[in-house]
Formats: C-alpha cells, sequence, structure tokens
C-alpha cells in the first residue's frame, strides 16, 4: 500500500510540474512568437512608410520646393519616364512663374508623351513674342514630338510674317507635324528668297513630311546640277522616302554624279527599295572610293537585311582602309544573320591577331543579335584574356557587353570576373552580378560587401545589395 501511494504522489509532482512549465513558458512562448510576427510587421511598415515618405517628399517638393529642387526632381522623373506626379506636374506649370520650371515640365511632358498642356503651346505659337526664346523653342520642340496639329497653322502665320527668330524651328516642326497642308505651304515657301541653310532646312522637313504633293519640285531640285549639293542631297533623300517607284529609277541614274556626297543621299533613298534594281547600285556602292558611300552601302543592306551583300560586307570587314566602315559591316553582318556571317563573326572574335577594338565590337554585336550562337565564342575570349594584363581593354570590353545581358550562362564568367585581383575587372563582375543577381555568387558579393579594406568595390557590393 505504501508502493502504491508512493507512487501516485509521485505521479502528482509530475503533472504539477507539467502544469507549472505550461503556465510560465507558454506566455513566453506565445510573445516571442507575437514579437517576431510583430517584427515582420514592423519590417513591412516601414518599408511602406518609407515609399509612402519618398511619395510625400516628391509631392512636397512639386507643391513647395525651390526651383532647382524641382528641376532636379523632373529630370528624375524624365529619366524613369515617371508619369505618376503627371496631375500635380501639370497644377505647377499652371502656376509657376519660373521660366526653367516651365521649360523642364515641357520636356517632362514629351518624355511622357503628356498632351496636357498642347492649349498653351498653340496659344504661345500664335505670339511668341513676348516670351524667353528658349522656352519658345522648347514649345516648337513639344509640339514637334507630339505632332499636335492644331499648331500646324499658327507656325505657318509665323513663316508668312517673315520673322527670322523662329523661322528655322518653326521649319523643322512643320516637317514633325506633317499633313498635306503644311506640305504645300513649305514647297511653295521654297520659292522665297531664303539663305541656304533655310532651304537645307526646308528639303529635309519636305522629306520627313512625305508628302507626294511636293515630288515634283523636289525631283526638279534633285536633277539640278546647278543646285547646292546638300539641297540635292536631301532632296534625293525626300524622293526616295517616298517610295514612288519612279523615284527609284531618277535615283540609279543619278548615281552616276561625281559628288561623292550626293552618291550616299542617292544609297540612303534607294534604301527604301526592296527591288533587284536599287540592290545592285547597293552592292555597286561597296566598291566606291568614298567611305561615306561604302558606310551608307552598309547601312542599306542592314536595313534590306540583303542576304546578298554578305560577301561585301565580309570583304569590307577585311580589308576596308576605314575603321569606322569595318565596324558598321559588323553590326550589319550581325543582324543579316546567315551561317557565313555569324561564323565570320566568330573567327574575328578568336582571331588573337585581329585588333581589341574589332573583337570587342564582333562580340558586342553577337551577343546583341546572335546572342545564343555567339556566347561560346565570346564567353571562350573572355576567359582566355582574363589573366593577361596585356588585354585589360578587351577584358573590360567584353565584361561591359556581359553586363547588359540577364542569362544563367554568364554566371561562371561573372564569378571568374569577381575573382580578379585587378579591381576594375572585380567592379565588373560585380555589374554582370546586379544585372542577373545569380543565387550561387550572393555569398561572394556578401563576403566583398562585408569587407571595408575592398574600398570602391566593397562600397558597389554594398549598394548591390541594398539596391
Amino acid at each position: 500500500m505504501k508502493k502504491i501511494r508512493r507512487s501516485q504522489e509521485f505521479e502528482v509532482k509530475i503533472l504539477l510540474s507539467v502544469l507549472l512549465w505550461m503556465t510560465l513558458c507558454l506566455p513566453l512562448c506565445a510573445q516571442s512568437a507575437e514579437g517576431e510576427s510583430g517584427t515582420q510587421q514592423t519590417s513591412t511598415q516601414q518599408n511602406s512608410g518609407e515609399e509612402q515618405t519618398q511619395r510625400e517628399r516628391r509631392q512636397d517638393i512639386l507643391r513647395f520646393g525651390l526651383e532647382s529642387d524641382i528641376t532636379e526632381l523632373l529630370s528624375t522623373l524624365i529619366r524613369d519616364k515617371n508619369s505618376e506626379f503627371t496631375p500635380l506636374i501639370l497644377e505647377l506649370f499652371d502656376t509657376t512663374k519660373s521660366t526653367a520650371a516651365r521649360e523642364k515640365i515641357l520636356d517632362y511632358c514629351i518624355a511622357v508623351e503628356e498632351d496636357g498642356l498642347k492649349e498653351y503651346a498653340v496659344a504661345i505659337l500664335e505670339d511668341p513674342y513676348d516670351e524667353r526664346k528658349s522656352l519658345v523653342n522648347m514649345v516648337f520642340r513639344y509640339a514637334g514630338e507630339l505632332k499636335i496639329a492644331e499648331a500646324a497653322e499658327p507656325i505657318r502665320e509665323l513663316l508668312k510674317n517673315e520673322n527670322e527668330d523662329y523661322q528655322d524651328i518653326a521649319i523643322r516642326t512643320l516637317g514633325r507635324i506633317g499633313g498635306s497642308e503644311s506640305a504645300v505651304f513649305l514647297s511653295e515657301y521654297l520659292d522665297r528668297d531664303l539663305s541656304l541653310a533655310m532651304r537645307q532646312t526646308l528639303v529635309r522637313a519636305l522629306g520627313e513630311l512625305k508628302a507626294v504633293d511636293t515630288w515634283d519640285k523636289l525631283v526638279e531640285l534633285a536633277e539640278n546640277d546647278d543646285e547646292n549639293t546638300y539641297v540635292r542631297m536631301y532632296a534625293a533623300e525626300a524622293i526616295g522616302q517616298m517610295e514612288k517607284p519612279e523615284s527609284a529609277d531618277i535615283l540609279i541614274e543619278l548615281f552616276s554624279s561625281a559628288d561623292p556626297n550626293l552618291r550616299a543621299a542617292i544609297i540612303r533613298g534607294l534604301s527604301w527599295y526592296d527591288t533587284s534594281e536599287a540592290k545592285s547600285v547597293i552592292l555597286d556602292a561597296f566598291r566606291d572610293n568614298h567611305y561615306k558611300v561604302r558606310l551608307e552601302a552598309a547601312n542599306a543592306a542592314e536595313k534590306l537585311k540583303m542576304t546578298e551583300a554578305v560577301s561585301h560586307l565580309i570583304y569590307r570587314g577585311k580589308n576596308d582602309p576605314e575603321q569606322t566602315v569595318k565596324l558598321k559591316c559588323f553590326e550589319t553582318i550581325a543582324v543579316i544573320g546567315t551561317k557565313e556571317a555569324v561564323d565570320y563573326l566568330v573567327s574575328v572574335i578568336a582571331d588573337e591577331k585581329m585588333s581589341d577594338t574589332l573583337r570587342a565590337k564582333a562580340a558586342a554585336v553577337m551577343l546583341e543579335h546572335n546572342f545564343d550562337t555567339g556566347i561560346d565564342s565570346v564567353l571562350a575570349a573572355a576567359e582566355k584574356n582574363l589573366g593577361d594584363d596585356k588585354k585589360k581593354n578587351l577584358r573590360y570590353a567584353l565584361g561591359r557587353e556581359f553586363a547588359k545581358y540577364e542569362n544563367p550562362r554568364l554566371a561562371d564568367i561573372c564569378s571568374q570576373y569577381m575573382a580578379s585581383k585587378d579591381v576594375s575587372t572585380a567592379g565588373i563582375g560585380l555589374d554582370i552580378y546586379a544585372k542577373n543577381r545569380f543565387p550561387s555568387l550572393t555569398a561572394t558579393v556578401e563576403s566583398i560587401a562585408g569587407d571595408e579594406k575592398r574600398g570602391a568595390l566593397y562600397r558597389k557590393a554594398k549598394n548591390i545589395l541594398e539596391g
């Protein structure tokens, strides 16, 4: 009986101990859990608060800020194409007397394609003479970029008055706005006694308008041997832009001109025609003695994606005496992208006898236009030159190209760049990481961000992790 009683007493003690533990510990656990939850909630609230603080700070700047603060904020919003504060910005435009602020707001409206100031723009163009010239020029740009049709009439009236203050920008703006009435007006305006520069501006504007009504006059200008070279050039390009079949015939005939600038403009005009006759002249232009004509031939071949031009482009890429032509040929080769074209670019990237500039350019266009087929050759070139300080410029150039792309195949080269003892190389590695955020390399970046002795790399890594 005594043994049973002791056993029962022992069980009671255990039960009491369990109850006591539950009484004391469970509230503490609950508080801990609530604390963790509260911490998370507080963190979320803080983040939300920070976002709200930035929004409110920007609103306050637009309402109460200094002119310099307002223009700086507008520059940021333009860069980010952020239209969040458009109503407040338009309200500011109505109330501010600051010309600098108004000009920046017009610039902002161009960036976000906001036409809420078109009535103001039309009113200014009807009578611009009491406003600061820089503001009026910005209004012209606003009207042209947003193609505000209502602005055409007051601009034509300004030109009729023959006031030279805004003559050039008025003509260029009419070319942007468009419309057959403006095209006819500008065509007739050519008959006035204008400076040579103004005639050139007029013909270029007519080209942008692509108004077939003015075709005859432009053909007359292009064919006139006594006309100024640049007027003829712009006229030739303009009739090409109109895409009339008759234009191609005229341009082909004019290509025998002794003036290389005119020949270059003719090739630009022919780039609008995907015909065997036009392409034949473009191929012939690759043999022209003047580099500008060869350059335009490469541009035209790219625009028309002329596979028949690949052999010409490769030859120019290897042998042209002008570096600008070689580089342009590389771009066109990559855009056309035939097997022959891609194989050539791969050979350039691997050729250690080739200049670093050309190898870097070939790599850049391969990654831009043929990433999947070109990445292996570019990675191989980068890895081979990582430890060669004589090839630093090539290493930097290739690294900067890698940093433009988000692709898992760049993880290994990113690691190798970050591991470099050369600060600039390691910094480019951080740029590649910033674009891709490879999970396998986060610890490496955290290590750099935790070591103040790394200087610029330390600061860069911290900014990346906090960004």
